[in-house]
């Protein structure tokens, strides 16, 4: 809505300040979140680039430093800085989540790069003058936008499962606090009822296996006897 409205550096900008304050206090527990906190202040710069090009074309400037071409440059320094913060968020994570031993979450960022840089070559192809058909740049620019989505989601799920999962040393065996918002307290709950189910479950099928082996060594041991 920022960006339609032309002011889409801005609402950047306040993104990159909330994630670098937050990418600070990470960085204390684990150093491998420096990379992706340090990316931020070329993204930042960019960011008040496009804020002053949108101001350019609304006031009518136009000053030879915001043309087209230099816009279009900025863009892509700014894509290609996007997709490095990205893998060096999720790298982050997987090292972290390796450091506590939660090795599903682990696979989850190793996943979710991989989503990453699928996403760069299909929006990279597609920037690329080789002369493609409309068909073509129409399926690269769907194909994109998937990917993107994607991405963007499992990135979500995998935020929340760091939240849920990951805290300080000496705060394990603490309840976690309830939200202000019932409805998240209520997707809280469900996520809690299902995750208790699935170790049930597990538990259950895992004695059973262990039951049916013992009663087939028994039957072996009572057959040798006879």
């Amino acid at each position: 809505t920022a960006s339609g409205l032309g002011f889409g550096g801005l609402a950047l900008l306040l993104g990159y300040a909330v994630m670098f304050m937050g990418l600070r206090m990470l960085n204390r527990f684990h150093e491998a979140f420096a990379g992706a906190k340090w990316m931020l202040i070329p993204m930042a710069l960019l960011a008040v680039f496009d804020t002053f090009a949108a101001l350019d074309n609304l006031l009518l400037w136009q000053l030879p430093v915001f043309s087209t071409e230099i816009v279009s440059v900025c863009n892509t320094v700014a894509f290609v800085l996007s997709i490095i913060f990205n893998l060096a968020l999720l790298y982050a994570i997987r090292m972290i989540s390796d450091m506590v031993g939660i090795g599903s979450m682990s696979v989850s960022a190793v996943r979710n790069m991989l989503f990453v840089c699928i996403h760069a070559i299909v929006a990279a192809v597609a920037m690329l003058p080789i002369g493609l058909s409309e068909g073509a740049m129409g399926t690269l620019s769907f194909m994109g936008m998937i990917l993107n989505v994607v991405w963007v989601i499992c990135n979500l799920l995998l935020l929340l499962a760091c939240n849920k999962n990951i805290c300080r040393k000496g705060d394990e065996e603490q309840e976690p606090r309830r939200s202000r918002l019932k409805w998240f307290n209520k997707i809280d709950d469900i996520y809690e009822k299902n995750k208790q189910q699935a170790v049930d479950s597990t538990r259950e099928y895992a004695e059973d296996v262990l039951r049916r082996r013992r009663e087939q060594r028994e039957k072996k041991n009572r057959r040798r006897k006879k």
